[in-house]
C-alpha cells in the first residue's frame, strides 16, 4: 500500500550462543509498541560436525515510532 514505518533502535546486545533467549528475541522491547528485532552472528568462528557458526549473537531491538 506504499506506507512507510519508522522504527527506533532502543537496545543492542551481544549474547553467547548457548544463552540465547528466543522468547526475548521474539518479543517487542516495549510491550506498549510494536517491535522489530534483528539477530545476526558475532564472535569467534566455530566449526563443528561439518557446520560453521559463531560463538555469539548480536541482537538489535527496535520499536515503532
Amino acid at each position: 500500500d506504499g506506507s512507510k514505518l519508522t522504527y527506533r533502535v532502543v537496545k543492542t546486545e551481544i549474547v553467547a550462543l548457548d544463552d540465547i533467549d528466543m522468547n526475548k528475541v521474539l518479543t517487542s522491547a516495549d510491550a506498549s509498541k510494536p517491535g522489530l528485532n534483528l539477530m545476526t552472528c558475532d564472535g569467534a568462528v566455530i566449526k563443528q560436525d561439518g557446520k560453521v557458526t559463531q560463538s555469539h549473537r548480536l541482537g538489535v531491538y527496535s520499536v515503532l515510532e
